[in-house]
């Protein structure tokens, strides 16, 4: 499994579904929009603190991040 493209997937869904930008995650976490981008399309290998600042800042477990199917619907 690609755990990075994964991450990067869930990353993209919950923040749209949070209704974030990139640029918002991206100030709300601390990091810049380009390396958020990154992780989004599976090309940064994000820290745990990165990950748990993504998670806090979605409002979830961090462990729904690398879950292969998310209970979510997009629209």
């Amino acid at each position: 499994m690609e755990w990075a493209r994964l991450v990067g997937t869930n990353v993209r869904r919950l923040r749209r579904s949070a209704g974030l930008t990139q640029e918002a995650l991206a100030h709300e976490i601390g990091v810049d929009v380009r390396y958020l981008g990154g992780i989004e399309r599976g090309q940064e290998n994000p820290s745990l603190n990165v990950l748990t600042g993504i998670a806090a800042a979605l409002g979830i477990k961090p462990q729904l991040l690398f879950e292969s199917e998310l209970p979510l619907h997009e629209g």
